[in-house]
């Protein structure tokens, strides 16, 4: 009874934990090495492509980096 109750609340108090999946932008050029934390950065806005919304997570593992600009 005891197990059931700690998980339970340990799945209740998870499930409104902050989410770990912060979306950021990309240039759809296929040479971007950047993303972006805003989709309204300047730098952002100069893209002649499309914009992808990524999780923060997929960006890193394409190895990209932040944009200068927001840092």
């Amino acid at each position: 009874m005891k197990t059931g109750l700690i998980l339970f609340i340990s799945f209740f108090a998870l499930s409104f934990a902050p989410s770990q999946q912060k979306t950021v932008f990309l240039c759809d050029n296929g040479t971007t090495e950047v993303y972006h934390l805003d989709k309204d950065c300047s730098a952002l806005r100069r893209c002649t492509h499309g914009v992808i919304p990524l999780s923060l997570p997929e960006a890193k593992e394409k190895g990209l980096r932040a944009c200068g600009l927001e840092d």
